[in-house]
């Protein structure tokens, strides 16, 4: 399942259409959570999710659902609303990747770095007093980050590449603790230094379609992902062939 990186627009959303799944526990714990970040009281936020639920659901009985509703409140007050923001990959960063020199693999680096990131910032807005902290995790499936990176692999390829990532240090597993985790990844190439920003990525829902393609002769030339080569190597390349043939080799 691809994770929600935007959930003022989800929440948003969900109030304007409904339910995204009836009666999801999920979409009510968004809900909440962007009822506190609107500084709504719990007594509040308890009564608009009531309001929610009796208007998207014409059976919905809060005897029967209390305990849900309950629940919810528990859990929304854990953690706050996830707002969208901009994830700066440093020039160091991309080099890190592209030292692959495999497309697809650095494709799906590059959505690792991302989402770590994301979540990174993410709870430091969360736990302002833990500044100290310095790992960059993830607590995504594997296959989730293959979606975000419009990647195909079966499992022998995953097991592989994964395989190739740890050999490298460029992730490392680690077990979360807290329940319900099947998939946890820490990134170890994370570079907190350097300002030195080579891309900005705005927009957590099309992560790839920020990925920079580079020239595969000079290295340095960004392309679109559609060729190899840029333009001017690409004319040197044809008119070496052509310098080749004219000599007969």
């Amino acid at each position: 399942m691809i994770p929600i990186f935007n959930e003022l627009k989800y929440a948003e959303d969900l109030l304007e259409l409904g339910f995204v799944k009836f009666m999801s526990t999920k979409d009510l714990i968004i809900l909440a959570k962007y009822y506190k970040y609107l500084n709504l009281k719990p007594k509040e936020i308890q009564n608009k999710l009531i309001e929610f639920c009796e208007k998207y659901n014409s059976g919905f009985d809060i005897f029967m659902y209390r305990e849900k509703i309950n629940r919810v409140m528990r859990k929304s007050k854990k953690f706050d609303l996830l707002l969208p923001v901009d994830i700066s990959i440093t020039k160091q960063e991309i080099n890190k990747i592209k030292e692959i020199d495999n497309y697809k693999y650095e494709k799906i680096l590059f959505v690792f770095l991302c989402c770590a990131k994301h979540y990174k910032q993410s709870y430091l807005r969360q736990n302002k007093d833990k500044i100290d902290n310095k790992e960059h995790r993830l607590f995504l499936t594997f296959s989730t980050i293959l979606k975000l990176s419009k990647v195909y692999m079966n499992k022998k390829d995953q097991k592989e590449l994964l395989n190739f990532f740890y050999r490298k240090n460029y992730i490392r597993a680690f077990t979360p603790n807290y329940k319900n985790c099947r998939s946890a990844f820490e990134l170890l190439f994370v570079d907190d230094v350097s300002t030195d920003t080579e891309v900005l990525v705005t927009d957590m829902n099309k992560i790839i379609s920020f990925y920079p393609s580079y020239c595969k002769i000079c290295g340095k030339v960004k392309i679109s992902s559609r060729y190899k080569m840029c333009k001017e190597c690409s004319k040197e390349v044809r008119m070496e062939k052509e310098r080749n043939r004219a000599r007969g080799n």
